[in-house]
């Protein structure tokens, strides 16, 4: 009995991962340095978080070296609270990353953009989804854009994201 109480006094955190829809759910309780009796309870009636990983990158299908796929430039704004004709505020370059899902919905690729905003993904001919990974708290803001890569070019895009700024 000693031995089995001990051993629930030591426990730190516990992590229960799953596999659902091609996605990888992981569900993680800290639990805190408190008798293991009371940290059990407090682990039952709590709700833990629940993570829910991107599927894995298919990494073949953006190959930088193509002759064909998409480039871009990222920019947030507005970046100040009041905009006049004496004080512009243009949007600026931002570093983001960008997830690339084909036409059935799977990530085939994620990207970053550069401090000064630009990107390029090679890509093989067909039909895209840009889908701009959103800040945590949901700002900055970018809407996901439907894109088309034609033969032997690379397609401009650019993606706005909004500051929230007001």
């Amino acid at each position: 009995m000693a031995r089995h109480r001990h051993a629930r006094q030591t426990i730190s955190r516990r992590m229960v991962v799953a596999v659902c829809a091609g996605s990888a759910l992981t569900v993680v309780h800290e639990l805190a340095a408190a008798p293991a009796d009371a940290r059990l309870r407090r682990f039952r009636r709590s709700r833990a978080r629940a993570q829910i990983a991107p599927p894995p990158v298919n990494a073949r299908s953006c190959d930088p070296t193509m002759t064909s796929g998409i480039a871009g430039l990222v920019t947030i704004g507005p970046m100040c609270p009041v905009v006049t004709l004496d004080n512009p505020c243009p949007d600026r370059p931002f570093a983001a990353t960008i997830l690339v899902q084909d036409a059935k919905g799977r990530t085939v690729c994620e990207t970053a953009s550069g401090e000064d905003g630009r990107f390029t993904i090679g890509l093989a001919p067909g039909a895209y989804q840009l889908v701009p990974v959103n800040g945590a708290a949901g700002l900055p803001y970018a809407m996901p854009q439907l894109v088309t890569v034609e033969p032997g070019r690379y397609t401009e895009v650019t993606v706005s994201y909004d500051s929230g700024i007001r």
